[in-house]
């Protein structure tokens, strides 16, 4: 009997799914020994202060494996967790950074396509790392003003206002992120987090960064 397409789609994600699998079992693999840490398929390390994420896998839908590369100062989500009173999350593994929901999240700085035409995920996996490697080494150049310069500068910077705002906070430009959180409470943006209060409403981030910097302003006086 003559296969159908939707027969053909269907084995064709299957032996995508298969490639997925071995594909993250080989970047498991080859990390081991090397600088790089792996949680859950992607791949991060602290690389002279700046925490680094590689998030990679065979998309299901196409013909397509890609890796990205993600990156931020380690200093930056302390001051978050300070800002957002969970400043436990300090002594969480550094792939928390990555995974956790009360971090600070970053775009991608450029991402890279793998060649799948062997379907080999050993090969993969080695150029994956190649291609990290090389990527890492621009981060001896990068500083704090340039990664704000980055977010500021991303067609959604909107969507990173709590990164921005800590940057800032990072850069010690207070006035900056006052406005910048004043100008959010106007237009009803929560910055994307609120911690909520027992004995009140809810605080969005932008309340809680001018919260965060009002105690900062009265413990230097």
């Amino acid at each position: 009997m003559e296969a159908t397409g939707l027969e053909i789609g269907r084995e064709e994600t299957k032996q995508r799914r298969a490639l997925n699998k071995a594909f993250l079992q080989a970047i498991k693999n080859r990390a081991k020994g090397s600088a790089w840490r792996v949680s859950k398929g992607v791949v991060f390390r602290d690389f002279d202060g700046w925490f680094i994420a590689a998030p990679s896998a065979v998309w299901l839908g196409k013909r397509r494996t890609q890796i990205e590369l993600k990156f931020k100062p380690m200093t930056l989500d302390p001051i978050f967790w300070e800002i957002v009173e969970t400043e436990t999350n300090v002594e969480m593994p550094l792939s928390f950074r990555y995974w956790g929901a009360w971090t600070c999240s970053i775009p991608a700085l450029v991402e890279h396509e793998l060649d799948e035409r062997g379907a080999d995920p050993t090969t993969m996996a080695d150029e994956a790392f190649d291609w990290l490697d090389a990527q890492v080494e621009q981060f001896k150049s990068w500083t704090t003003e340039k990664f704000l310069d980055f977010l500021r500068e991303h067609p959604r910077t909107n969507s990173y206002l709590a990164t921005v705002v800590t940057t800032l906070f990072l850069l010690g430009d207070f006035a900056t992120a006052e406005t910048l959180c004043k100008e959010a409470i106007k237009r009803g943006d929560r910055g994307g987090f609120s911690v909520g209060r027992e004995s009140g409403p809810s605080r969005s981030f932008p309340e809680l960064a001018l919260a965060w910097l009002d105690r900062k302003r009265r413990s230097t006086h």
